[in-house]
């Protein structure tokens, strides 16, 4: 009995060349589009009513906030909450082997 390995069969080398020039093609169209082509501008843009008094409030002059800082007001504020301790938490080195 006699055993026939048949090889493979070779892709004509058409096939192959429209297929590159395929792949070409969808790269050239998507790196056209992700890199050169016009971003669309955003039309229409609707503020809403909370956002439009954000403008006024940039327009604050710095010299009220200052004046309000050196108010007696401001100045006779306790803090309440005391600062937080720091903790020596670790080895001072800790690269240093056991």
């Amino acid at each position: 009995m006699a055993i026939v390995v048949e090889g493979e069969k070779q892709k004509s080398p058409i096939t192959t060349v429209v297929v590159v020039i395929i792949v070409l093609i969808i790269v050239a169209f998507g790196s056209y589009y992700l890199f050169f082509s016009p971003a669309p501008a955003i039309q229409n843009i609707v503020v809403p009513a909370d956002l439009q008094s954000i403008d006024q409030t940039s327009k604050i002059d710095i010299s009220v906030v200052q004046s309000l800082a050196s108010s007696t007001a401001y100045t006779n504020l306790k803090v309440l909450v005391p600062p937080q301790q720091v903790n020596g938490y670790g080895r001072s080195d800790p690269f240093q082997p056991y």
